[in-house]
């Protein structure tokens, strides 16, 4: 209908485009802003009929928008599965032999004869060998606790069998219950070193203490982001956090803290002739950061 009221009978594709424009099923540029606060929308079929604009919230317009662009189709990002067992070595400096045995489980001898112990993380989905962002967390959790003591990883299972059923989750690790009060169950009430020094339990709550702080987490205590060490088991556990993993960003691929670019496109643009200073300029961040990048993504090709 034009504005003299005269209504125009149009072809089925362009009754489409016309309620593409208008804004059917939510679009930015179908709404008005009202004083109110709330936004209206006018759909073709109310035109035709006379019929007044629909009142929606500006919160109903930002949901309708976040359900046309959901690319994760519903699910949590941190819970689906992303990297494969080498990947996910190679982010966090783990061999992959011993994260593969923390995923699928181990054979080891004993005074009576061979046994095997069961899995210590629990994947998303057991017919996919893919670790979720949540799983990374567990992973980085129990490098820490075997930084230095070497426990052995029949103690270790023992222990986080204890947290699952503490806390009732197949994540005790990577929740924050475990940062609050986890630690001291699996050094001193579990006994997780065996017959070690009251100093030795307290290095290793540090230790486990400082890898926990690599975790960021939301307002309810979930993890969201991990800032994994450039070298396993470094000699300083407080180095700067220079590189983040989050589930958000990237697709959970490695990206430098401050510039959100994969760290992987550094090291690419500097393979391809690009100066440390011209890339540090470029990004608007240091050229030690850029370095450590670079650094970064060398190891991981070596290890791959």
């Amino acid at each position: 209908m034009n504005l003299n009221g005269v209504v125009h009978l149009t072809t089925p594709s362009a009754d489409v485009a016309r309620e593409r424009d208008f804004g059917v099923n939510g679009n930015l540029n179908s709404f008005g802003t009202r004083p109110s606060g709330q936004q209206y929308i006018q759909r073709p079929s109310d035109i035709l009929r006379g019929q007044p604009r629909t009142r929606i919230t500006r919160g109903e317009m930002m949901t309708r928008t976040r359900k046309r662009f959901d690319i994760y189709r519903g699910r949590d990002p941190r819970e689906i599965p992303t990297y494969g067992i080498s990947e996910a070595a190679h982010l966090l400096k783990i061999p992959v032999a011993t994260l593969r045995a923390w995923i699928r489980g181990r054979y080891y001898e004993t005074d009576h004869g061979r046994k095997r112990f069961e899995p210590l993380i629990c994947l998303p989905d057991a017919d996919l060998p893919l670790l979720s962002f949540v799983n990374l967390v567990e992973a980085h959790i129990l490098d820490a606790i075997r930084y230095k003591h070497n426990v052995p990883l029949r103690n270790v299972r023992t222990a986080v069998g204890h947290l699952r059923e503490c806390c009732d989750s197949e994540h005790p690790l990577a929740d924050y219950w475990f940062q609050i009060i986890g630690v001291d169950l699996l050094i001193e009430d579990k006994g997780l070193i065996v017959n070690a020094t009251r100093r030795g339990q307290l290095e290793m709550k540090e230790i486990i203490t400082a890898y926990l702080k690599r975790v960021d987490r939301d307002p309810e205590g979930a993890a969201v982001g991990l800032y994994p060490y450039l070298k396993r088991h470094p000699r300083h556990v407080e180095e700067p956090k220079l590189v983040l993993i989050d589930p958000r960003v990237s697709f959970g691929k490695p990206v430098l803290v401050g510039v959100g670019v994969p760290t992987s496109v550094v090291a690419d643009r500097y393979s391809a002739g690009e100066t440390v200073m011209e890339l540090a300029d470029d990004y608007g961040c240091e050229a030690a950061e850029i370095q450590k990048a670079i650094e970064y993504e060398r190891t991981l090709s070596k290890a791959a």
